[in-house]
Formats: structure tokens, sequence, C-alpha cells
């Protein structure tokens, strides 16, 4: 869904900054919105899970370091809601952003060599505060409204992403 969302708006952020020359600069639009296909798969898989995936820490732990034990205990995204019974401190909320960051690094590094970079934070900001603390708690009875809001908020962050890109790359 976040790849047929990253279609529509970086296609019409494209319309929007270049007007006249949209047609004429035909080339870089289509390389633009592929790459934009590539990069919003990674970034929406890789730094902001809804819900974790992991198994216990126990066969972890025999084998992982310090660092990794850390990063293994912090949460997906910095503002993520906790489960009933757990908790996050600070730091491991820091260490989420530092860790999914790295993600991000590596990501756009590597589509940086087909030419797209997106927003580690934005991203955060977007799954952890707009849709877990304050739509979730607000709308959870009405699960429609909810994932319409959802929808329209990450297509309104998936477009804002998209004009930044083209004001970056012209």
């Amino acid at each position: 869904m976040e790849c047929g969302v990253g279609i529509f708006t970086k296609s019409a952020a494209e319309l929007e900054r270049r007007r006249e020359k949209f047609t004429k600069e035909l080339d870089f639009v289509f390389a633009d919105v592929v790459m934009a296909i590539i990069a919003d798969f990674m970034l929406v898989w890789l730094p902001a899970p809804t819900v974790s995936l992991r198994p216990p820490l126990a066969p972890l732990a025999v084998n992982a370091g310090a660092l990794s034990t850390f990063f293994y205990g912090c949460p997906d995204n910095a503002f993520q809601v906790t489960l009933a019974g757990s908790s996050y401190s600070l730091l491991q909320r820091i260490g989420a952003i530092l860790r999914n960051g790295a993600k991000l690094f590596v990501v756009g590094t590597g589509a940086s060599l087909i030419g797209t970079v997106s927003s580690n934070l934005r991203y955060q900001v977007l799954a952890g505060v707009i849709e877990q603390r304050i739509l979730e708690p607000l709308l959870h009875q009405h699960k429609i409204i909810l994932s319409a809001l959802c929808f329209a908020v990450r297509t309104g962050n998936t477009f804002l992403g998209s004009l930044m890109w083209v004001d970056y790359a012209r």
C-alpha cells in the first residue's frame, strides 16, 4: 500500500514542481518514481514496524555482545507504545532512533547509488507519535476511521517527502 501511495504522491510532486518541464524531463521523472518505489519499500519495511516479530532474548543472549543486546532491547520505533507490563527507558528510545537511523543510513547509501534518501525521524514520528499515541487512543473503537486517517497521514507524509526530494534533486 505504501508503495502505491508513493507512486501517486511522487508523480504528483514531480508534476507540481516541474510543471511545464514535466514532459521534457520525463526520463528524470520516471527514474525518480522508480527510485521512490524501491526506497519506499525499504524505508517502510525496515524502520517502523508496528508489531515486533522478534524472538525472546534468551537465544540471542548466548552469542551477542553488549551492544547487540542493548539494541535488541530497544523498541521498534522511538515512540512505540509499550505492551502491558513492559516499559522502555529514555536511553532505549534513543537507541531505537540510532538503530533505525543506521538501517536508514545503509538503505540511503545503497539507494543513493540509484538516487534517493528519506527521513528517519519523519517516519518515526508518523508511526510512533501520530498513529500510536494520537490516532489509536482516540479512535481505537472506530477501526475504519482510524485506518482512513492513517492512510491520509501516510499519504501526506509521502507527498511531503516527494516534494522535498524533487526540490533537492533539482
